[in-house]
């Protein structure tokens, strides 16, 4: 699960958005509620895992 909802309302929702790679945290924003349904269907990544990813070795 890439988000976690903190507090939502009809039209809009505070989102935790964690890393579906590491678990990581990595910021929470508030969004419309049909944004929130948009992105519970996508993978979230940290800048990390994305680096590992692609080869690149992570900033420490």
């Amino acid at each position: 699960m890439p988000f976690e909802i903190i507090d939502s309302n009809s039209r809009v929702a505070e989102v935790r958005l964690i890393c579906d790679d590491c678990g990581k945290f990595i910021g929470s924003r508030v969004m419309l509620k049909s944004q929130v349904e948009a992105i519970r269907k996508k993978r979230v990544i940290c800048h990390n895992c994305k680096e590992t990813r692609n080869g690149n070795k992570p900033e420490s």
